[in-house]
């Protein structure tokens, strides 16, 4: 929102992804991690 204003004027977002050190491929969210932001969406 501008200041003062109450139009929202951009909406964003973004995407982590979890990558094994050493073959630099995607892997699983791991489970403490999930838990805990399963925790932040309820």
């Amino acid at each position: 929102m501008r200041s003062g204003g109450s139009e929202v004027i951009a909406v964003g977002s973004f995407t982590h992804v979890f990558v094994n050190a050493t073959t630099r491929r995607p892997v699983p969210i791991p489970h403490g991690i999930s838990e805990a932001l399963a925790d932040l969406r309820s």
